[in-house]
């Protein structure tokens, strides 16, 4: 017991010597004892979690007087839309503290293509999907790592409108009759929203889920899929640009019916319904489950079906990184945990660190 105390002690002082030598804040940094490899995906979980804290301490003690003016720092952040209402709690928190962030809230996967096509600026960048940092960020060295920090799932949602209109099929889904509950919503009876799939991970995951679905009950992944393509040449299902539109059209009865995160209908008191695990895209366990679905891009990426992951990183367009570390330090704290939970999201235990970590702490 005794080495571990000493342990520790040595470890957090060595963490606080590096911090101050690097920004007027500590980090205090712990890690596993594995060597830093150069991970890909195909490696997710294998030696690459570390037991990872940075926490902030703000020297209050500074005046706006001298050497030591605390001016404030601009962040700028681009988040899927989905993520906007946690990165508007994070503005207030973090502006007390000195930083100011300016973001701009799309589909994960459009943004993370202005990244890297057009090398927009981006200190951070927030996806809802962690497939969107890996096949359009790291491949153009765009960026090199990122961390999972958060989950959510994917649940069945409708309009105070349709509510009436869905009775049955929620029995069905409620006592189990999954084959009843797809039967009825791929009738035709409803106006079926889907954000964009080429640009939104909503869009593509509900794809995947129906495939998903086909597998699980009829062994077939196309069995469902086709019927929705059906409907979506019948003019019944109605594309929106994100998953914040797509709840926006829920609201205004646009729409009828649609599958999107749980932290979305909690935020917006959406009427909803869970899913089995099978196909709410939330548990690790089920992972090569899950990517036995795939949905391919019109430019012909590949995205395959995984567990929702919410993953943050800085891009190499970054141009205030060590503001960027400051905010992610306060989102691994536990007040920042408990920011992540009010913004409705489930925060992972320990965050893991995937890609070429060393480059986080350059």
């Amino acid at each position: 017991m005794k080495r571990i105390y000493i342990l520790m002690l040595g470890v957090t002082l060595l963490g606080i010597f590096i911090g101050i030598l690097i920004s007027p804040y500590i980090y205090l940094l712990q890690t596993s004892k594995q060597p830093q490899p150069e991970v890909g995906r195909n490696k997710v979980g294998a030696n690459i979690s570390t037991i990872y804290t940075l926490t902030i301490t703000r020297k209050e003690t500074l005046t706006a007087t001298g050497a030591q003016a605390l001016q404030p720092r601009e962040v700028y952040v681009l988040e899927a839309a989905t993520l906007k209402p946690m990165i508007d709690m994070l503005k207030d928190i973090m502006k007390p503290r000195g930083y100011m962030i300016y973001d701009e809230a799309k589909g994960s996967a459009q943004l993370a293509r202005e990244i890297s096509d057009l090398g927009k600026r981006a200190d951070l960048f927030v996806s809802i999907d962690s497939e969107v940092v890996e096949k359009i960020l790291m491949p153009g060295g765009v960026a090199s790592w990122y961390i999972v920090f958060s989950t959510s799932s994917m649940v069945f949602v409708y309009s105070n409108a349709s509510e009436d209109k869905v009775r049955r099929p929620l029995e069905m889904l409620a006592r189990g009759d999954l084959k009843g509950f797809f039967d009825g919503l791929l009738s035709g009876s409803y106006r079926i929203g889907l954000g964009n799939p080429d640009n939104v991970p909503q869009g593509y995951r509900t794809l995947i889920m129906l495939k998903l679905a086909g597998v699980m009950l009829w062994g077939n992944e196309s069995y469902y899929i086709s019927r929705f393509n059906d409907l979506q040449r019948s003019g019944k299902v109605v594309y929106t640009r994100d998953a914040a539109s797509l709840v926006a059209q829920l609201q205004t009865g646009a729409i009828d019916i649609s599958f999107t995160y749980l932290h979305e209908a909690l935020l917006y008191n959406l009427k909803y319904a869970r899913l089995p695990k099978q196909l709410d895209l939330s548990d690790p366990s089920l992972r090569d489950f899950y990517s036995r679905a795939n949905y391919t891009t019109s430019s012909g990426t590949v995205i395959r079906g995984s567990p929702i992951e919410i993953v943050i990183t800085i891009p190499k367009t970054a141009e205030n990184r060590e503001a960027a570390l400051a905010v992610i330090a306060y989102l691994l704290t536990d007040k920042g945990r408990e920011l992540i939970r009010r913004a409705g999201l489930v925060p992972i235990e320990i965050p893991e660190i995937r890609g070429s970590y060393s480059d986080l702490f350059r």
